[in-house]
């Protein structure tokens, strides 16, 4: 959980302002004990289109292509499970890097996808970043069972990337 790169490329802002975008505020019909009232992850601004990268080394675990999710509620998203166990989910997401698929290693400031609206229903474009530590140490892969975690300490901590450049043919 050290030394990430912020997930929103050329972000002006490591966390948002707006307190409903933060871990642990109100979100109807989401129960989890550790997200305070709902909310299981902090809610990233940035236009629509804007490169996402992984914010450490790691392999995917999950890739979701379809573009409201396979719950209605997620978009298209990814989720990474990092070398020291951690995971990472990327959500609301136009597109997913086409080459993405599940057990491909990851580096730090890798391009994963754009940040998006798939599944947003009431709020502008968002990435939707939210961290996962393992119940049991050693778990790795995606049905295992784990507490959602507040990421602002580690957000804040980060480095933003520049958004890449595209190379013209």
């Amino acid at each position: 959980l050290q030394a990430w790169v912020h997930p929103v490329t050329n972000s002006p802002e490591l966390m948002p302002d707006l307190r409903s975008r933060h871990f642990g505020s109100e979100r109807i019909g989401i129960e989890r004990p550790e997200c305070g009232a709902g909310h299981c992850g902090v809610d990233l601004d940035g236009p629509r289109g804007r490169p996402i990268v992984a914010v450490a080394d790691g392999v995917i675990i999950r890739v979701e292509r379809k573009e409201l999710g396979s719950d209605g509620r997620s978009g298209r998203y990814i989720r990474i499970q990092h070398d020291d166990g951690a995971i990472t989910a990327y959500m609301h997401m136009d597109d997913v890097a086409e080459n993405l698929q599940v057990r491909d290693r990851v580096t730090a400031g890798q391009y994963v996808g754009t940040l998006g609206a798939t599944a947003v229903y009431s709020a502008p474009p968002h990435l939707h970043f939210s961290l996962e530590l393992p119940d049991r140490a050693g778990d790795r892969g995606d049905g295992i069972e784990t507490t959602y975690v507040d990421p602002a300490p580690f957000l804040v901590r980060s480095t933003i990337a520049p958004v890449p450049e595209r190379k013209h043919s």
